[in-house]
């Protein structure tokens, strides 16, 4: 397959996704926070030609990295808060 081709068939997918996130109409988007996340993505790779997700790096970051972030996130605004 050609890169042109793979190109053509990424948009055409985001695209699609696009439309299925918004299919409900303006107020059901705007209700969702988890349509809006998926449109944002979906237009980041229209924008940034982002083609190649992996979604096990994607998964194994989720579950081994943004968990201690969380925590340190929160501790950080705890002290900030308190001090």
């Amino acid at each position: 397959m050609s890169n042109d081709l793979l190109y053509l068939e990424s948009i055409a997918e985001a695209l699609e996704r696009i439309r299925c996130y918004t299919q409900d109409g303006s107020a059901s988007f705007r209700q969702s926070t988890l349509h809006q996340d998926g449109v944002i993505r979906n237009l980041i790779v229209l924008i940034h030609d982002d083609l190649r997700v992996n979604l096990e790096q994607v998964w194994e970051t989720v579950d081994r990295d943004l968990p201690p972030l969380r925590l340190s996130i929160r501790s950080i605004i705890a002290r900030e808060s308190a001090g």
